[in-house]
């Protein structure tokens, strides 16, 4: 069991890598877009994809989890999940050409309907990527995964930017996603040498796990993306466009950090589940590097988040500064609470994950329609971030009881991050001087850096004197050090 959890460290910090560098071509894709597209661009695309999202996830059943959790999966489970890709994708396209003009009648916007008709086409392609990927993941190979996901991004990345520059509308972001698939397609048989046949032979024993995949699939859907239908419907793209992209940004440094840890700590899970006690203890480490990501990552994005958007953005976005600073917050309370779902997972409780999803979108919807109306676009940011706070304690308390673990054990590995992150926004809001639009872009770019710069140092100078006033125990900051002495040791022999 040591070498599962050397594993989920290498594999965690090989996602790290997967996602920084997707979210870091993400985010310089955006700061390049920002300057060229307006919002009402990023809004329309953002209306198109909410629709087609949902409808490839009314049939996303979480084939590759099932792959991923089997103990020994045949050749029959890989092809039938292939081929119900196949089928199920082909199916989303057709939907989308049917629902493409109501859709854009709902919205009021007629360019939707020919965005939905391209993107459809992007569905067809995305079915028929090469099954034999998952193994990237279930065989601990998260550097080839690495390869993979970073091949897919940079398609994007190749394509988007270009024609945005060129064509300066929304059709770039269109095309840019289209672009990614197919180039994800192919790249998934360069270099996984599966080659899946048409078959349902295992269509039974998929279908029997999958079933509430499926349906919390859906239900992350309408948490994730409700914003897109209240928002849109109510307030029209630019305001979408708007509060997308700050979402995007506020929760790029906690989210998008621990997503990758989530996605490797699965199959380590896994093997680990047969051990109650090693499985308390890998839990419990794994949280303990979220908390040290993700905490200070979210409050140091709240802290700087009236400097960053007019250095960053530019003046066209000066309304996003406060939905950052509320969605920031948001990201670190939903972070800290999305490692519980790959618990539910692999102790055969998938039903647990999909009565705590029905309870939060209903909770998010309800409060998203309720607060855009009083509020606008901040009381959309307030709905996430209230809905997160109130199911917190509800998502840990049901994963600690099926782990048979006090809350104790939990809270104990929060305090030094927690207080550490408070100390660094104190200070940087303290020692920062405030924007006050007369600044130049090279003040406004050096000022950002001089904030980004004081929080990490202020954050890691507060973190060292906690843990050593508590004596150095085991936890998150013994984890780290021990993982990037791992990392750097056989770079350093080199």
């Amino acid at each position: 069991m040591h070498d599962v959890k050397r594993q989920m460290a290498r594999g965690a910090m090989w996602m790290i890598l997967v996602k920084l560098g997707e979210r870091g071509l993400g985010l310089l894709s955006t700061l390049i877009l920002v300057r060229v597209l307006l919002p009402t661009d990023f809004g329309i695309v953002a209306m198109a994809t909410s629709f087609t999202f949902l409808l490839e996830l009314l049939t996303a059943f979480g084939f590759d989890v099932a792959l991923i959790k089997h103990q020994q999966p045949t050749k029959a489970l890989f092809d039938t999940a292939w081929t119900f890709n196949v089928i199920f994708y082909v199916l989303v396209a057709a939907a989308m050409l049917v629902g493409s003009g109501p859709l854009a009648h709902f919205y009021g916007e007629p360019r939707l309907t020919a965005v939905i008709c391209a993107l459809a086409c992007g569905s067809v392609v995305q079915g028929l990527e090469n099954i034999g990927v998952v193994h990237f993941r279930r065989d601990l190979q998260f550097d080839r995964e690495f390869r993979f996901q970073l091949i897919k991004k940079l398609a994007m990345f190749c394509t988007t930017v270009p024609l945005a520059l060129l064509w300066r509308n929304y059709w770039a972001l269109v095309a840019g996603m289209v672009c990614g698939r197919v180039i994800g397609v192919v790249t998934s048989y360069a270099m996984q040498s599966y080659r899946p046949r048409f078959s349902l032979e295992a269509a039974a024993e998929l279908v029997h796990f999958s079933k509430w995949l499926a349906i919390n699939n859906v239900l992350g859907y309408a948490k994730e993306r409700c914003c897109d239908f209240v928002i849109g419907r109510l307030l029209g793209p630019s305001s979408l466009g708007l509060f997308n992209v700050s979402n995007e940004i506020a929760t790029l440094p906690s989210n998008e950090m621990v997503a990758p840890i989530n996605r490797a700590v699965l199959p380590g899970y896994a093997k680990m589940s047969a051990d109650p006690l090693v499985l308390q203890r890998g839990y419990l480490d794994v949280t303990a590097l979220i908390a040290l990501v993700s905490v200070a990552a979210g409050v140091g994005v709240a802290a700087i988040a009236p400097i960053l958007v007019p250095a960053v953005l530019g003046k066209n976005w000066l309304a996003a500064a406060p939905l950052i600073e509320i969605l920031a917050l948001y990201g670190v309370v939903y972070s800290m609470q999305s490692e519980v779902y790959s618990v539910f997972l692999v102790l055969g409780r998938p039903d647990i994950q999909v009565k705590t999803n029905v309870a939060y979108a209903a909770v998010l919807v309800g409060a998203m329609v309720t607060l855009v109306h009083l509020l606008g676009l901040q009381g959309a940011a307030w709905a996430f971030l209230g809905t997160a706070v109130l199911m917190m304690p509800v998502n840990i308390g049901l994963a600690l009881r099926l782990l048979r673990l006090p809350g104790s054990s939990y809270l104990a590995l929060l305090w030094r991050p927690t207080f550490a992150s408070a100390a660094m926004y104190v200070t940087v809001r303290m020692l920062v001087a405030p924007v006050t639009g007369a600044e130049s872009s090279g003040m406004l770019v050096l000022s950002l850096l001089g904030a980004i710069l004081l929080g990490i140092v202020s954050y890691a100078v507060a973190l060292w004197i906690l843990w050593m006033l508590a004596r150095c125990p085991e936890g998150a900051e013994r984890i780290l050090l021990t993982t990037m002495r791992r990392w750097l040791r056989p770079r350093a022999a080199s």
